[in-house]
């Protein structure tokens, strides 16, 4: 709860997960890089112009490719999926690890 008194924070949904949704047509292929691109243009359209960010399972996975750039401060990976970014079998798992960028 403090984060919210001293930061904005931001909690999403990956697309086509939990209240987000695909595309109209829907026939998109969810990959991570896909799913990357997509929080790039969110913080794009959210115009922030420094972020620390935190993936958790999923998440992280999506955050390991993150292009990354004048914005990101610090990055978080928490217990990240057992997927890479070509959607193959990692070969470690519940990993967690911070960068101070």
């Amino acid at each position: 709860m403090l984060l919210l008194w001293l930061f904005l924070v931001l909690l999403y949904d990956h697309r086509g997960i939990g209240d987000s949704t695909l595309t109209p047509a829907g026939d998109e292929q969810i990959t991570i890089e896909l799913l990357a691109r997509d929080l790039v243009e969110l913080l794009a359209h959210l115009k922030w112009k420094e972020v620390a960010l935190c993936g958790f399972s999923m998440g992280g996975t999506v955050l390991e490719i993150f292009p990354f750039s004048e914005i990101l401060l610090a990055l978080i990976v928490l217990d990240r999926c057992g997927c890479t970014a070509d959607a193959g079998p990692s070969t470690s798992s519940n990993q967690a690890y911070y960068v101070a960028i």
